[in-house]
């Protein structure tokens, strides 16, 4: 069984509960990241804490960088998987049934860990069938520019998108620009230059983003 951790244990993974009354929960007032590893190895984990703690300065919901960057070394190392797909979560933690979030006094901490699967070679060559999602982006939302576990918009565009036979979909903003797909960000190669949309068209800012921005700068494009 995966061993996961929740709030200062390691537990297995049928014995990590939560409580009906943790915000996350109730309504999705929490925060993620996805993040991978390589043996051992996390791959740019403090960018991750970094945008979790951001995000939760933002939107009230007390985050713990060192006590995560803990977390995340003891479940890979309880997991000994050799490539580890890792889930952070933190949301506002237990408060009242009446939404206040000043009734949540600590936040719920949570690392998961599955064995990471790889996409399939092919799909580098052969690409992903994207559409266009018919739920707008708004890029006036206080919750688009981060990562929250409600996350209802983006499944129901890419659940629309398996419908359509496609793979992925992206979202159109309030004034019709591309912003990004529902699972990533969203980069065009056009005459040679690599393009990507504006952080204030509605968007996320991605790790992976960040990371090709780097890796476009050192080759020069």
């Amino acid at each position: 069984k995966e061993i996961f951790y929740l709030n200062g244990k390691l537990v297995p993974r049928d014995q990590a509960k939560i409580s009906l009354l943790d915000y996350g929960y109730l309504y999705g007032y929490g925060l993620y990241e996805t993040v991978r590893a390589y043996g051992r190895k996390p791959f740019r984990l403090d960018n991750h804490l970094a945008r979790l703690k951001f995000s939760g300065q933002k939107l009230g919901i007390l985050v713990h960088p060192a006590v995560l960057r803990d977390a995340v070394k003891d479940v890979i190392k309880a997991n000994k998987f050799p490539q580890t797909r890792l889930r952070i979560s933190v949301s506002a933690g237990e408060g009242s049934m009446t939404p206040n979030l000043a009734s949540c006094e600590l936040p719920t901490m949570a690392v998961l860990a599955m064995e990471y699967a790889p996409i399939a070679p092919e799909k580098y060559t052969d690409g992903y069938k994207v559409i266009t999602s018919g739920i707008p982006r708004n890029s006036h939302s206080p919750v688009v520019y981060h990562k929250t576990t409600n996350t209802m918009e983006n499944m129901l565009a890419r659940q629309g998108a398996l419908r359509a036979g496609a793979d992925e979909a992206i979202f159109i903003n309030e004034k019709g620009y591309v912003t990004e797909a529902a699972g990533s960000n969203l980069f065009i190669v056009r005459n040679g230059a690599l393009l990507t949309p504006k952080f204030e068209a509605g968007i996320l800012p991605g790790v992976t983003r960040v990371v090709v921005f780097e890796l476009a700068t050192q080759l020069g494009i």
